[in-house]
């Protein structure tokens, strides 16, 4: 039968039914949890629980889910409106006191599956009964998708655990120790703690059985006692147990026996286990006598995973899961602990039922932070470089924030066996993404990272790179490629020792080529070091090989130079280029660098590699492809080429790097021999900023032969209605250097006059001497040239641009290449005879021009030719012109009378 009072079924602790029929007659489904069947009431009992009935084991005045039954449906309560008034007047209805009124209650109870009542209760000081308090509707609070009132969101079940609540516990292992009870007493609202009399009158093989089957530790295998110790206090209830019961608590009271100063104790056949799936992370595994399965995630707490981890020495703190693996079949709805101590030995499970669906398959997962290990990324070097956590069966970065304590860097550093910590360096892209550590506490007494709070997050971080007082790293010295060469380990205070040969294989090389991302090992040499220090792998017996640092031995002081060191020869030698000659993207096996950790010194090793001298600058204009990794250069100073450098994969969230090497630098002027100075060193045309004083003078006549000039000239000062622009490249020269392609920098100025030179020009005139003459002449501005002569000159000039071997200057209007020539100092009569300029490194320069190239000069049987020195003056003068005279030189000499 049902209780029915007033349409209100009651059911405390967890469910209460028996097999009858609702007051319409209907077969009702029995609720989950059943904590009473089989209940027989003769109608004069003052509530159901006076009624006879089989009760659930282990429990007593304790309560999950407090559920009603109203209207023939069995509902829960909500815990919004509930009152202690309530749960005072269900504990007194059940014999068990008040309720307890203590907020911060370590329990916590399975919510259940079935819908909640729409209705609020509420139940005066002096009710006896629920069925006695009043019933009001709900407002429609939360609606589903349809408007229509939703009753079960955010809502939460009302729990209730009475005074007078009382469990039984083991005290030593999960299955066997002294008997226990924990119990609430009704004034003090705390517990305490009884131990079960262990007298020969009523501790006895049935009663010791029933304990085991309650802790579900199988049967009974022995039954002793013991003495009290200090304030042990006996239970002072005493029971007689027959096989039919299944919980202490339904066996009878007897009388107190005369021995009952004992304590009983028990030791059970089965075997209970509690662990994580995957050792100190994973899903919450319980095991009784071999029946393995999950707990329900529902009424887990934060202080049950804290208590499963320090249990299992798995750390002492509980980490925020990322990912679950696949799912364990939930076999218990929960774990119900004596105390806030969470000890795994003394806690209560309450098993699912048939076809329970109230998990909805949640099982409870945990992680601890034993679970985690620090390690470093590359295997090159030892205790330096990025950082990683092995985190729930994954890597992750460490974010740059998490190790800004130096006492959490020591701890790493020392949890590794690599010292203290030494510098945070540069390894890496400069971006992490996804799930990433970003937060490690340690307190001033932790002595290892498993005693630390962690976080992580998805937000992006720069990833940490550390390194320790013990590291260690490989160099390669005296190869011909970056993957070969006599082998060292370099450690800290520049100490180097040579790799020994003794224990050294095929083995130690292949493994050792892989690390340095250089392939396979090509071969193993011999060849004597005079090294003091020698340092001994060997690989033999090393189980877990991960890297060449797994094989390391000893390193010993040699007392004499004979030893011998290995020269070692791998064949994945990266191929580092640049996308055109000189200049360009950097490329190292095809794939472009990331400018990350870029320096300039990385770019002088990239120009000498390539035979392009020295560097100039790098770019880092280009955008990449944010779909495509790229490599992440990072290198120490004992590496001699960007082969030999650390270098990663991984996408690139900055720029990828260009280098200009001096070997590509052409320089040019805006005017033939004059004008401001124009470099191309970047595939562009560009001006340069004003020359620092003083200039090497050696380095402008360099310059003015290669701009195929005669030489310097230094009375030309420039023009001063030049316009101030911005410039982005120095010519940076210091008496040290001999050619000005060394002095091009990529340093900046703004608002400055660009810089310009002034050189002699070489001409050629022809004339109906036989003798050749060179003529001297300065070029300069000059705007009062006779309209015919200007003419002739434009013919000149045409020619001198399209034949000279200066180079073209894309940033030079044609209106400005085709710019006459002026010649002050000449008459247009003699103006007519200029000829061009024949390029000096030109096999036909010394051929004699065609008379058909110049039909406005009479034909002559020989001529003779003559050079001129032309120079840009912007002075004017109105003298004379001199005479030619004849001799093995004849000169024009401007100014001259």
């Amino acid at each position: 039968m049902t209780w029915i009072l007033n349409d209100i079924t009651i059911n405390a602790v967890f469910q209460v039914l028996s097999n009858a029929k609702s007051p319409q007659g209907e077969e009702m489904d029995p609720p989950r949890d059943v904590i009473m069947h089989n209940v027989e009431c003769s109608g004069k009992e003052e509530s159901l629980w006076h009624c006879r009935a089989q009760r659930d084991k282990n429990l007593k005045c304790s309560s999950k889910a407090y559920v009603i039954k109203y209207e023939g449906k069995w509902q829960r309560v909500d815990k919004k409106g509930w009152t202690a008034m309530n749960s005072d007047v269900v504990c007194n209805q059940l014999n068990c006191a008040e309720s307890v009124k203590n907020k911060e209650d370590f329990q916590k109870y399975s919510q259940g599956s079935g819908t909640f009542l729409a209705k609020t209760i509420t139940c005066g000081e002096n009710y006896d009964s629920i069925s006695k308090c009043v019933l009001k509707n709900r407002s429609p609070g939360n609606s589903d998708f349809l408007g229509r009132p939703n009753p079960n969101v955010n809502k939460e079940a009302v729990g209730i655990t009475c005074q007078g609540h009382a469990m039984i516990f083991l005290e030593g292992d999960y299955c066997s120790g002294k008997v226990g009870i924990k119990t609430l007493q009704q004034q003090q609202q705390q517990q305490q703690t009884y131990w079960l009399s262990g007298s020969n009158s009523t501790w006895n093989q049935e009663t010791a059985n029933i304990v085991c089957q309650e802790m579900h530790c199988g049967g009974v295998l022995n039954v002793t006692n013991t003495q009290p110790v200090l304030e042990e206090k006996v239970w002072d209830k005493f029971y007689n147990c027959s096989p039919k019961e299944t919980s202490l608590f339904d066996c009878g009271e007897t009388q107190n026996p005369k021995d009952n100063a004992t304590i009983a104790i028990v030791k059970c056949s089965g075997e209970k286990t509690f662990n994580l799936s995957e050792g100190c992370w994973g899903y919450v595994n319980v095991c009784l006598n071999g029946e393995c399965g999950g707990v329900c995630a529902n009424p887990w707490t934060e202080e049950d995973s804290h208590m499963l981890c320090t249990s299992r020495n798995c750390g002492e703190h509980v980490l925020k899961p990322i990912t679950k693996t696949k799912p364990m079949e939930v076999k218990f709805k929960s774990l119900h602990f004596i105390d806030k101590t969470h000890n795994l030995t003394k806690c209560n499970l309450v098993r699912f039922d048939d076809n329970d669906t109230t998990c909805n398959d949640d099982p409870a997962y945990v992680v601890c932070s034993g679970s985690v290990e620090a390690s470093f990324n590359t295997s090159r070097k030892k205790c330096s470089g990025g950082l990683k956590v092995y985190y729930e069966n994954q890597t992750l970065p460490v974010c740059e924030e998490a190790l800004k304590d130096k006492k959490t860097r020591n701890i790493i550093c020392q949890e590794l066996e690599c010292g203290q910590a030494a510098d945070e360096i540069k390894d890496g892209p400069k971006t992490a993404k996804g799930p990433a550590i970003s937060q490690i506490k340690c307190s001033r007494d932790d002595e290892a990272l498993t005693q630390c709070k962690m976080n992580t997050n998805d937000r992006p971080c720069t990833p940490a790179a550390l390194q320790c007082s013990s590291w260690r790293k490989f160099a390669l010295v005296g190869g011909p490629t970056a993957c070969s060469g006599n082998l060292f380990v370099h450690s800290k205070d520049n100490n180097k020792s040579a790799v020994s040969t003794e224990g050294w294989t095929e083995t130690e090389g292949n493994r050792l080529c892989r690390d340095l991302n250089c392939g396979n090992l090509i071969s193993n040499e011999t060849r004597k070091t005079d090294a003091s220090w020698t340092t001994s792998f060997s690989c033999a017996g090393v189980k877990k090989l991960e890297s060449i640092w797994d094989c390391e031995k000893t390193t010993l002081h040699l007392p004499s130079n004979n030893e011998k060191q290995i020269f070692i020869e791998c064949q994945g030698d990266p191929k580092v280029s640049l996308s055109t000659k000189c200049a360009g993207e950097v490329r190292v096996n095809n794939l472009e660098v990331c400018n990350t950790n870029w320096e300039d010194r990385y770019s002088r090793l990239v120009c000498q590699e390539q035979n392009c001298s020295n560097a100039i600058g790098f770019s880092v204009d280009k955008m990449p492809n944010k779909e495509k990794e790229y490599y992440h250069v990072n290198c120490d100073l004992h590496h001699f080429n960007i082969g030999q450098c650390n270098r990663v994969k991984g996408k690139c969230d900055k720029t990828l790097v260009s280098v200009f090497c001096a070997g590509n630098v052409k320089f040019n002027s805006t005017e033939k021999c004059g004008g401001q100075i124009q470099v191309n060193y970047r595939n562009n045309w560009e001006k340069v900023c004003p020359l620092a004083e003083p200039f090497p003078v050696k380095l402008l006549k360099t310059l003015c032969e290669k701009l195929d000039c005669k030489g310097y000239n230094s009375s030309i000062k420039g023009s001063e209605h030049l316009e101030k622009v911005d410039l982005a490249t120095t010519l940076n020269c210091t008496k040290d250097n001999n050619d000005p392609i060394h002095c091009v920098k990529k340093n900046s100025c703004a608002n400055k006059k660009p810089a310009e030179i002034y050189c002699n020009v070489r001409i050629f005139r022809k004339r109906m001497s036989t003798k050749e003459v060179e003529i001297e002449i300065e070029s300069g501005d000059y705007d009062n040239v006779p309209d015919m002569s200007n003419q002739m000159e434009d013919m000149g000039a045409a020619r001198f641009r399209e034949d000279g071997s200066f180079h073209s200057n894309n940033d030079v209007s044609d209106a400005a290449e085709m710019q006459p020539l002026t010649l002050q100092t000449l008459t247009a009569a003699e103006g007519e005879h200029l000829l061009q300029d024949v390029p000096m490194d030109k096999e036909e320069d010394s051929q004699e021009d065609s008379q058909e190239d110049y039909d406005d000069i009479e034909a002559c049987p020989e001529f003779t030719q003559t050079e001129a020195e032309v120079h840009e003056s912007p002075q004017e003068s109105t003298a004379e012109e001199p005479l030619l005279v004849e001799g093995d030189d004849d000169y024009l000499v401007p100014g001259q009378d």
